[in-house]
């Protein structure tokens, strides 16, 4: 084994604490033709983050020697007392406002439209600073990143009850994701500050039931447009940084670190259709799909030109999921039903990230197709009025999917990265008390 493989044996520490206050107040009316509300919100939250690396003899390894060779422009003389070499951290304060209104009219028996918006004001004070190691300022220093957005958000719905068993819907609303900010090393490729993105979605859709109500079956389009989308990306800064299981070259700083940025516009499509049977007395079957196409509507230029249409990251194509309950009644005690239920799930494949980069071409963040995958769960429960108890196995095959692949989080040159994967099967016992009934 080379040398480089030497390396120090320690562990991640991550301590987060947050405090909020939140207060909402609302006035509502209901009446024969028109329904309304309105109401004011405010919130202040503040959040602390500490996020300390522990090796020990740090200082002394290889693989640091390697890592550290040519980077001269930070101070790293010894291990600090403490065993951290390296700590970030970042103190944030929010404070937001917003008034709202909703108004409701009921043009006929059967059909009613409503009419709402929002408007808000958000403001983020941020310190942000490094040391490496711990107790020691790097020449990062430290970061004082402001945020302030106001805007408004409205929405507009209307609803026609065809006859007794069916409905159809239409919505149009608006919505955002508030900006924040980004962890800064070196001279980053992105801003700091990422902006919010602004959503537009538009959705039709129709519920039914069939056969006296034991058929359910519900369908819904819908058409999402995003501006100034905001994307989690590897930071190109870094550039190309060798061969994977070599040393580090010396011109490469830390090709891992993620970010957000704005990249452009971006949209998602699709249809959500759900399905469900009271096939008699004791047995439930049920199912529900979703087909999504989700992909940037524009070219975005990181290292490498990503053409307009690719998909966006972690946006399977389909996914569903069907169950099957059986129900029969017991007496038991005081337990007067029992059931069991089988449910299954599927999530379509999926890409990593955005960036169609490779190993081969010489790039330590590669684009990977994470698997499909399955995962079913059984259920057996008693019921009595007081009590519930329930036996479950989670996971029935022990199904490793791979939620997520991050093969830039850790280290690229040691062949070391990080995947995400779902729960092993688990076997349970769940007892559940209700208490107040009769």
């Amino acid at each position: 084994m080379s040398s480089y493989y030497n390396d120090p044996i320690g562990y991640l520490q991550n301590v987060q604490k947050n405090t909020k206050l939140s207060q909402e107040f609302r006035m509502l009316h209901q009446g024969e033709t028109i329904d309304w509300v309105a109401g004011f919100f405010y919130e202040e939250s503040d959040e602390e983050w500490d996020f300390t690396t522990f090796a020990d003899g740090y200082d002394e390894s290889q693989a640091m020697v390697n890592l550290l060779a040519g980077r001269t422009d930070q101070n790293i003389p010894t291990q600090s007392s403490e065993g951290a070499w390296w700590l970030s951290a970042d103190r944030t304060e929010w404070k937001q406002w917003a008034v709202f209104g909703e108004v409701t009219w009921h043009i006929t028996d059967r059909w009613d439209a409503t009419f709402g918006a929002r408007y808000f004001d958000r403001k983020m004070d941020k310190t942000y600073w490094v040391e490496l190691p711990k107790n020691n300022l790097s020449v990062e220093g430290v970061l004082f990143p402001t945020s302030d957005e106001d805007d408004w958000v409205p929405k507009v719905s209307t609803a026609f009850q065809i006859n007794d068993n069916s409905m159809v819907y239409a919505l149009y609303s608006e919505g955002f994701r508030p900006g924040g900010t980004n962890r800064n090393r070196g001279e980053p490729f992105f801003p700091v500050i990422y902006d919010s993105d602004k959503l537009k979605n538009f959705e039709i859709g129709t519920k039914n039931t069939f056969a006296d109500g034991r058929i359910r079956l519900n369908a819904t389009y819908f058409d999402m447009k995003w501006e100034d989308y905001q994307l989690e990306v590897v930071d190109p800064s870094y550039g190309n940084c060798g061969e994977p299981n070599s040393p580090p070259a010396p011109n490469c700083d830390q090709p891992w670190q993620k970010v957000v940025a704005n990249v452009g516009n971006a949209s998602s499509q699709g249809v959500e259709v759900q399905f469900d049977w009271v096939v008699s007395q004791f047995f439930t079957v049920g199912a529900n799909g979703t087909w999504l196409d989700a992909k940037l509507d524009e070219e975005v230029v990181f290292l490498e030109t990503i053409p307009a249409g690719s998909p966006l990251p972690l946006s399977p194509e389909f996914k569903g999921a069907a169950y099957a309950q059986y129900n029969w009644p017991l007496n038991w005690g005081s337990a007067d039903n029992a059931w069991i239920r089988l449910q299954w799930s599927y999530t379509g494949s999926m890409y990593n990230q955005v960036e169609p980069n490779s190993v081969e071409d010489g790039f330590p963040n590669p684009q990977l197709k994470q698997p499909s995958y399955n995962i079913g769960d059984l259920r057996f429960g008693v019921d009595s009025v007081n009590w519930s108890l329930q036996l479950y196995i989670n996971n029935l095959t022990d199904e490793r999917a791979v939620l997520f692949a991050n093969p830039y989080e850790f280290d690229y040159y040691y062949d070391r990265s990080r995947i995400s994967v779902n729960r092993p099967r688990e076997f349970g016992i769940r007892w559940i008390q209700r208490f107040g009934q009769k």
